[in-house]
């Protein structure tokens, strides 16, 4: 029996949350470590900044400002808009409670290389489960950049319940490997 959205997410945000520090660390820095061999071939490059028990890829910004143009989300009203960050002194809490670069230098999506996204859940076909709000599925729908999820292996499920307009990841990465998404099967490498 598939769960639904709301159970799912509820389920794999408690289980994320919950996970021992120590270990989140753990895991984030195998993932930082499985992105960089991927973020070397890109210039531009949308990141975020952790929440909710995310994989923590602050290490990873920090490393790459100066060397690539790095980007953030930030809400404005209903859609989600990629601001550049320069200096990590410039971040100020946006809404829902997440850091944001402030002011905001805003590049075109479909400028973007790379664009690296959070996800509740995601399943083998690289449907993600976020938050339920849609600003990545409306952001991604207008950019032609890498689409690479990033998550626990724990939150790597069957199936995700979706809509039509929901935009599947090129790549998951994970703490136990880097999947490629061709076909609609994962590769593991």
């Amino acid at each position: 029996m598939v769960a639904g959205k709301e159970e799912l997410r509820k389920k794999l945000r408690d289980k994320r949350k919950a996970l021992y520090k120590g270990l989140r660390e753990e895991y984030s820095e195998k993932i930082n470590a499985r992105l960089r061999g991927i973020i070397s071939n890109f210039r531009k490059i949308l990141l975020f900044f952790p929440t909710d028990g995310e994989p923590n890829l602050v290490p990873l910004i920090e490393e790459l400002l100066g060397q690539r143009e790095i980007y953030l989300p930030k809400i404005e009203g209903n859609r989600l808009s990629a601001c550049r960050l320069t200096d990590m002194s410039l971040l100020k809490r946006g809404k829902y409670g997440i850091m944001e670069p402030e002011p905001c230098e805003r590049v075109n999506p479909r400028d973007l290389e790379l664009v690296v996204v959070p996800g509740v859940a995601f399943d083998r076909q690289g449907y993600r489960l976020g938050f339920g709000k849609g600003f990545y599925d409306k952001f991604l729908s207008n950019t032609v950049a890498l689409k690479v999820g990033v998550l626990y292996s724990f939150q790597l499920v069957e199936f995700v319940p979706r809509d039509t307009w929901d935009i599947p990841m090129d790549v998951l990465i994970t703490e136990e490997g880097t999947l490629y998404i061709k076909g609609g099967k994962l590769w593991k490498s």
